[in-house]
């Protein structure tokens, strides 16, 4: 029997060499925002630049999903990886070698194109590889990886300023990246994985047509807008506005973030997979609970002096994005088949990325006229339109269920 169909140990051992292919997506990619008061000293970048690697690697990466999910579903979801993996890594190093701002953000549009044939593949693949009565906690785990990224790259970062630099730190990065790479093409090169069957041709106007899915795009959206406004200012926003150090930014940053989005993507995966097989619309209602959760405390997050309701905020957000994270993936594999699972998410990463790339920027804009409050207090305010369509996308659900019993 093929064993990518069946139980057993192979869905979860592929699972774990794709959480450390995540976790050095993730740490590659967000280690820059750590290091911006070093980005503003040795390369004299201003506000709008700092905005801008954000927004050149979203614009890029956004660009490049719908094309990166069509060629995971057409040619094959490990080869995407493999491939991403590698460029991915050389961009990393390269960023280690510039010395403008310019230079800069052309390693960070390469790595924006590169990573976006990384996360649709990995996905795809997964829903694929386990029995949906899985789908949700496998997905969860793999996402555990990019906490554990970000974490990593907020701590990194942080220590660039005292121990090795941060040109040595994206060289390292790059480095480990490209060996990491040969390891999993020697661990996947004869396996079944490699050769996996291609079905029907995506169609991109058809997954257009799909009315829930284009419903769910904008639940995407919502979600993309808030975790980027927050992802890149944070540590500044703590390294000013609590007059923390570097290193201790990096850390509040992204360690209870990201730990309790550990927490939240166990629980919204066991909960969704073991309700989810009987109850459709389940996963689509745990994603609503989860950003439902998050959108007071961003807005608390933005209106507070006290440190430790900022970890109380911190924590909760994380709660509510585990929650996300752990179904997204499920949830397309219902909306439009295993199939094309990849393809649409390319479209939702593609749709994601454009709208947050400009609010990333505005952040920037936003920053150099006024407080941090409205940044967050935006991000917060936008996640509870994501709330509402992911009700509407249960409900259709609940619609089709019913006609279908």
């Amino acid at each position: 029997m093929d064993r990518k169909t069946t139980g057993g140990m192979w869905p979860w051992v592929l699972l774990a060499l794709l959480w450390c292919v995540v976790l050095l997506n993730y740490l590659d990619r967000q280690v820059v925002f750590s290091i911006f008061p070093l980005l503003q000293r040795d390369l004299h970048a201003t506000s709008v630049q700092l905005g801008l690697a954000g927004t050149v690697f979203l614009l890029t990466y956004g660009v490049t999903s719908p094309f990166a999910g069509y060629a995971a579903d057409r040619l094959g979801h490990v080869r995407m990886i493999l491939l991403s993996l590698a460029i991915w890594s050389i961009a990393s190093f390269l960023a280690g070698a510039a010395h403008t701002m310019t230079a800069l953000l052309w390693t960070r549009a390469a790595m924006g194109l590169s990573e976006a044939f990384y996360i649709p593949a990995a996905l795809g693949l997964l829903v694929k590889v386990h029995e949906e009565r899985f789908r949700s906690l496998a997905t969860g785990i793999h996402q555990t990886g990019c906490y554990a990224g970000i974490i990593a790259g907020g701590t990194l970062g942080g220590l660039a300023e005292h121990a090795y630099g941060w040109r040595s730190l994206f060289m390292m990065l790059g480095a480990v990246g490209v060996g990491y790479a040969a390891i999993l093409w020697l661990a996947l090169r004869s396996d079944q994985a490699v050769a996996e069957e291609v079905t029907e041709k995506p169609n991109f106007i058809g997954l257009l047509g799909n009315g829930v899915l284009g419903i769910y795009i904008t639940v995407f959206v919502t979600f993309s807008i808030a975790t980027w406004m927050l992802y890149t200012w944070l540590p500044l926003y703590l390294y000013e506005h609590f007059h923390m150090s570097l290193v201790a930014a990096g850390f509040e940053a992204t360690f209870w973030l990201q730990t309790s989005s550990f927490a939240g993507a166990f629980l919204g995966g066991i909960v969704s997979d073991r309700v989810g097989v009987r109850v459709p619309y389940a996963r689509a209602l745990v994603q609503a609970g989860g950003l439902a959760l998050a959108c007071p405390f961003l807005i608390l997050l933005s209106h507070t002096n006290s440190q430790t309701l900022v970890v109380l905020a911190l924590i909760t957000i994380g709660l509510g994005r585990g929650c996300f994270d752990a179904n997204t993936a499920p949830i397309l594999a219902r909306i439009v088949g295993t199939e094309r699972c990849s393809t649409a998410y390319g479209l939702l990463n593609c749709a994601g990325c454009l709208v947050s790339a400009m609010t990333t920027l505005a952040g920037g804009w936003m920053r150099e006229r006024m407080t941090f409050s409205l940044i967050f207090a935006g991000a917060g305010l936008t996640l509870l339109l994501g709330v509402l369509c992911l009700v509407a996308v249960a409900t259709q659900q609940r619609r089709q269920t019913l006609v279908i019993g």
